[in-house]
């Protein structure tokens, strides 16, 4: 890889690290996506399920920049950190354009969801993974990206035939902590997120498939960040310099 791709790289890779939850049960500070192929994840308070081994893949479509993104989530297993209960869960997000990115996170596991997060891997498709320095967590509050939380105020129930089963689900409406509002249809059926279909006036969210059995996808053994970065360079400057002789 060249040394400019490098940096190109390194320049959005703490923001494509995660599309996740925030330090609190609480909604969380709206930022504006800063990297391509960056989506925020859409919870609907009390629609989140965790159970370990489930799956599902979103199509999500922003209204505004008319991209796509595929959204991939997986809760893998609980455990505990420090003694305290925790979860470990893991998104992809396949831009319209460019390779997708792995994040792993170990998150506090709350009566809400997941709660202030301790540990993140990332692993861009055809790199090494490696471990997201605490500091930069510190940095951003023990968040890890974005949540955008909606708070449902009206409830309907009904039927959704989704890949030949018939669900049990509800449409509700309300709005996220600025007030923006939303419609989606949740279900108990399909974990983690538990929702259908999310629709707000910039993002539109589709459940396209789900299931049990997930697996990490993360390959091979996490390494410390700086020293994967100082790898990236070594290795680009090495190929720069072969191409000049």
């Amino acid at each position: 890889m060249k040394l400019d791709a490098v940096i190109v790289l390194l320049a959005g890779i703490l923001g494509l690290a995660a599309v996740f939850w925030p330090a609190g049960a609480g909604p969380a500070q709206a930022q504006e996506p800063k990297v391509q192929g960056q989506r925020p994840v859409m919870v609907v308070d009390g629609a989140f399920l965790l159970q370990p081994g489930a799956w599902a893949r979103y199509q999500v479509r922003d209204l505004v920049k008319k991209e796509s993104s595929l959204l991939y989530i997986a809760t893998l297993e609980r455990t505990s950190h420090q003694g305290r209960p925790a979860m470990i869960m893991e998104l992809e997000v396949q831009p319209q354009t460019g390779d997708p990115v792995v994040t792993r996170i170990l998150a506090q596991d709350t009566p809400q969801g997941p709660g202030k997060v301790y540990e993140v891997v990332v692993q861009p498709r055809g790199y090494d993974p490696f471990t997201v320095p605490d500091s930069f967590l510190a940095d951003q509050g023990g968040e890890a990206g974005e949540v955008q939380r909606f708070r449902p105020t009206g409830s309907q129930s009904l039927s959704v035939t989704l890949k030949g089963r018939k669900l049990a689900a509800h449409k509700v409406s309300g709005s996220d902590a600025k007030g923006r509002p939303f419609n989606a249809v949740v279900s108990q059926a399909v974990p983690p997120l538990g929702l259908i279909s999310v629709d707000t006036p910039e993002t539109q969210m589709r459940l396209e498939d789900w299931g049990q059995g997930a697996r990490s996808r993360i390959r091979g053994e996490p390494m410390n960040f700086y020293l994967w970065l100082i790898l990236q360079i070594g290795n680009a400057m090495g190929q720069d310099a072969g191409k000049s002789k």
